[in-house]
């Protein structure tokens, strides 16, 4: 529906999960139909477990000859991504980058800057926004990576 509304063209959409293999994997969700609460990570999502296809985005990127954005909201599956996306060699394929990184999320210990050196490494410029939390909580920060 929003690309329609928005007029969007040569825009391809996918109903999948994202991470680092291609096949069925584990889905949680909440069991309210209206909660946006959902991962491949049973401690991001929701109680009830479903199963849904997964792919990996480097095989998509691969194929693409040219790629302007990749928005990649996937509530706690970035690093499994970004793992798959160096191994692949197809980091670097996207101009942009739109990023909902999940900082210290389930208690692991800060690592943002890690995250960020590939990209870095690749040429992209970045810019980050964050709401200040609690310093013991997980915090949702927003990543715009640009390579020119």
């Amino acid at each position: 529906r929003n690309v329609t509304v928005n007029g969007l063209q040569d825009v391809e959409l996918r109903q999948c999960a994202l991470g680092n293999l291609d096949g069925a994997t584990s889905f949680f969700v909440n069991s309210d139909p209206g909660s946006l609460v959902c991962s491949t990570r049973q401690d991001r999502g929701g109680e009830q477990r479903i199963e849904v296809m997964c792919e990996r985005l480097s095989h998509t990127l691969a194929a693409a000859d040219r790629v302007d954005v990749v928005k990649m909201d996937v509530e706690g599956a970035e690093w499994e991504i970004l793992d798959d996306l160096i191994a692949s060699g197809t980091l670097s394929k996207p101009r942009r980058y739109l990023i909902e990184y999940h900082h210290q999320l389930g208690g692991e210990s800060a690592r943002l800057c890690r995250f960020l050196c590939p990209f870095e490494q690749a040429g992209y410029r970045y810019q980050i926004a964050a709401h200040m939390n609690e310093p013991t909580a997980f915090q949702d920060v927003l990543l715009h990576l640009v390579r020119d």
